[in-house]
């Protein structure tokens, strides 16, 4: 159990990190008018910072090991940046394509894996492969929603992505890629647990 009073403690940094973060699309409306954020851009991307600032201290308050703090930081970061992005802009067309909303699965596996492994390095390490994998599938699975008949994919891939399946690849790769890399953390800190070390 946590304390009233470790929880604040452990609540005070993330507040402090928001506070700052926030302060930069705020500082920089001052100055220039292509910074335009709303009220409710602050406030969700205010929740989203300190939800993610909060679950990194609290997930690894009691864990002094250097891998499994490092993947939580990773996999924490990833989810918040997918979320993010999809917010912003869309990783698939625009932030109103509704395809993009099968990235919730990503995450949802995620959730459900931290829940399912009582957040041990091993189950970790397997849930965030799996996170990759999914990564990689949303886009295949959004052709198959989206593409019309008859259309080529390369062509088709131009309305999501300026840079055609460059752009599109591109992205995936790199989303999957810190899943993956989460993972391999996740797996030295569960070697870790069983030499000892």
């Amino acid at each position: 159990m946590i304390l009233r009073s470790n929880l604040k403690r452990l609540l005070t940094a993330p507040a402090i990190i928001t506070v700052i973060f926030l302060l930069i699309p705020l500082t920089a409306m001052q100055f220039d008018n292509g910074v335009d954020w709303s009220s409710a851009d602050f406030i969700i991307a205010g929740f989203l910072i300190f939800s993610t600032a909060s679950a990194y201290k609290l997930l690894t308050y009691k864990y002094k090991a250097n891998h499994y703090r490092a993947a939580i930081g990773l996999s924490l970061l990833s989810g918040l940046m997918l979320v993010w992005v999809n917010l912003a802009v869309g990783i698939l067309g625009s932030e109103n394509n509704p395809v993009n909303l099968l990235y919730g699965i990503v995450l949802l596996a995620g959730l459900l894996g931290a829940i399912a492994s009582g957040l041990k390095p091993a189950g970790l390490m397997y849930t965030m492969f799996t996170m990759a994998v999914l990564q990689i599938s949303v886009p295949l699975a959004g052709i198959m929603i989206e593409k019309p008949a008859g259309m080529h994919v390369c062509e088709f891939l131009y309305k999501w992505h300026q840079q055609g399946f460059a752009g599109v690849a591109g992205v995936t790769i790199f989303f999957a890629a810190l899943f993956a890399g989460a993972g391999l953390l996740f797996r030295n800190a569960a070697k870790l647990n069983q030499t000892g070390g």
